[in-house]
């Protein structure tokens, strides 16, 4: 303090402002190191908050996978294999979900309720009559028509 009265003499300056000068600047140059004092560090640098901790590791966690595209999808329909083995199933629990959602019907105690909810061509795929395909794997799965009234009929049970 004594050095900055004597520069102030020394510069015939008033004291009052140049005090407060300092003041700010030592207010900005010690917040900083107040700060490093006040947050304790780890070998990875400053820890964070239990809340903010909490915070980075939910924003941290990997997201899920996104859901399939609709066109990859509708490939499925493409040959008897991927129809029976992939699409039907997916479509069975799509089915069951949203008619009990939407109704009420249990699919295991009221399968005839829900054949007669949804289209003939949903039941073929879903229906607890479904076989396997009759042929060969490679043989065509959905004609654009069947795939069209397949999609019908989805919509009319979401609608």
């Amino acid at each position: 303090m004594a050095g900055i009265a004597v520069a102030a003499w020394y510069e015939q300056a008033a004291l009052v402002p140049l005090l407060a000068l300092v003041a700010i600047v030592g207010a900005v140059v010690a917040v900083p190191l107040l700060l490093r004092l006040v947050t304790p560090e780890t070998e990875n640098g400053p820890t964070l908050s239990p809340y903010a901790e909490a915070e980075r590791l939910l924003n941290a966690r990997a997201p899920a996978p996104p859901p399939p595209p609709t066109h990859a999808l509708l490939r499925l329909a493409d040959n008897a294999y991927d129809l029976h083995v992939h699409l039907s199933p997916i479509l069975r629990r799509v089915v069951i979900d949203l008619l009990a959602l939407r109704t009420h019907v249990d699919y295991g105690k009221d399968p005839e309720a829900i054949r007669t909810l949804i289209g003939p061509q949903l039941w073929d795929l879903i229906g607890r009559d479904h076989t396997d395909p009759i042929g060969r794997v490679s043989d065509p799965g959905l004609t654009r028509e069947q795939l069209r009234f397949l999609i019908d009929d989805l919509e009319r049970i979401n609608s």
